[in-house]
């Protein structure tokens, strides 16, 4: 896959090129996370739109006017109100219990239901129309209104689609998806697949631009996981009490979908329930070796069993450098791997003993290999970096730089760097160098 990048966040301007294993380095807010979140981002709201997330919300949201509606009417039209209901029930069912279902499916449903909705606002109003005194007249029209605006609402076109790409990307762009330093005010990115798939969005003012957003949304694109964070897993439990207490299911709805990476994961992992076998027996003779136990998902979240914890502790009490290994094992045991296409990795060894780095860049590798991933990763570590590279010999890996713009500080390039790591490493051991200065510079003034 190309990615290409112009004036998105901290980055001016990129190009990268993400097969096997791509690595991404540089200085803290440089922007190297921008491109993991791009793709995540970008590959979360395709999936949405194709799996008739749009039809899903729709509907439950009306369903839920509906219930309100059937506690005002009476009559003939609470058992029209009724019969409407069980209607949008099945067919939201329908829908859910299938696991690869047609948009064009969907649409057609969506005009059957269309037209029986209007049947019933319309006895409604006209009902209202002939009676003088219609019992709670402004409370019913008003219901009546928000349904027929639900009603209006499009399940499926580019323009649609845009508008729910745009709420995702303000959610992990929340301070500016274009470039504060950008003189257009304009920003563009364009991903282009290895089977020539081609995804180009255009910005303006911090909004994405429709007429220039270029995707064929009737081809099925890959599945992006982005992992940033060891201790996501902690708050499992807290998050099931918030969805179980959480208001209107519309609005639960909204908080598992249109939610940033982090969230939309845990709802993720929560659903893979299923234990698969892992790919690979050398895969699962690794982990087996670091983790030593097993992981089980209760209703609580998950728990530990070893020899050590017989009994399990949750996954809140596990050590920081077992986390990430034990997320990958859940994420291989649930089948989001192998759902997967894309693997983003942000800067995975911040817990890990240097050791243990090493060990987590084969576990990647392996992973790649095993799987057929594309996985993109940033860091800061010199061990990691290493071990990357020399685990990955035999795959095509990158290597890129985020630089400081020449003309503008502010801003970040990339520079690929890929069969010369020296200017990583030059960076990443220059605070060394100034700490032996220091030290030199003591030693010179206690003497």
């Amino acid at each position: 896959m190309l990615l290409e990048i112009n004036h998105i966040a901290k980055i001016k301007r990129a190009t990268v090129e993400i097969n096997d294993i791509t690595v991404i380095t540089g200085q803290n807010n440089s922007g190297k996370s921008t491109f993991g979140k791009l793709i995540h981002a970008i590959y979360a709201a395709i999936d949405l739109y194709q799996n008739n997330y749009l039809f899903a919300l729709k509907y439950t949201s009306i369903l839920e006017e509906l219930e309100n509606l059937n506690r005002w009417v009476d009559g003939k039209r609470a058992s029209e109100v009724k019969l409407l209901y069980k209607d949008l029930q099945s067919a939201l069912y329908q829908q859910k219990r299938k696991e690869d279902s047609a948009q064009e499916e969907a649409l057609l449903q969506d005009a059957y239901l269309t037209e029986e909705i209007d049947v019933l606002l319309n006895n409604i109003q006209q009902e209202m129309t002939l009676k003088p005194y219609f019992p709670n007249r402004k409370t019913i029209a008003k219901m009546v209104e928000n349904i027929s605006e639900l009603q209006k609402q499009p399940i499926a076109d580019h323009a649609v689609f845009a508008k729910l790409l745009e709420r995702l990307l303000n959610l992990e762009f929340p301070a500016s998806l274009i470039s504060k330093f950008s003189l257009t005010k304009s920003a563009r990115v364009t991903l282009k697949e290895d089977n020539g798939d081609l995804v180009q969005l255009s910005f303006k003012n911090n909004h994405l631009d429709t007429a220039g957003c270029t995707t064929d949304l009737t081809k099925k694109y890959k599945k992006a996981i982005y992992l940033d964070d060891p201790f996501l897993l902690d708050a499992l439990p807290d998050t099931s009490e918030r969805r179980t207490y959480g208001g209107a299911p519309s609005e639960q709805m909204k908080q598992a979908n249109e939610s940033n990476y982090r969230l939309r994961l845990i709802e993720q992992m929560k659903k893979g329930e299923v234990s698969r076998q892992v790919r690979g027996e050398r895969i699962a003779n690794f982990l087996s070796e670091v983790l030593v136990g097993e992981l089980v998902h209760k209703q609580a979240g998950y728990y530990y069993f070893s020899k050590e914890f017989p009994n399990g502790i949750p996954f809140s009490a596990m050590s920081s450098g077992m986390k990430p290994f034990a997320m990958l094992q859940i994420l291989l045991q649930n089948g989001l791997l192998a759902s997967c296409e894309y693997l983003i990795f942000d800067e995975p060894e911040t817990h890990l003993h240097p050791q243990w780095q090493i060990k987590f860049a084969e576990l990647i590798v392996l992973l790649a290999e095993a799987y057929s991933l594309k996985i993109l990763v940033t860091s800061h570590s010199p061990y990691f970096i290493e071990a990357l590279d020399i685990f990955s010999a035999k795959l095509d890996t990158k290597f890129y730089c985020a630089e400081p713009d020449r003309h503008d500080a502010r801003l970040s390039v990339l520079r690929e760097v890929t069969g010369n790591l020296e200017p990583i490493y030059k960076e990443l051991y220059q605070p060394l160098c100034e700490l032996e200065e220091l030290r030199i510079k003591q030693k010179k003034t206690r003497g």
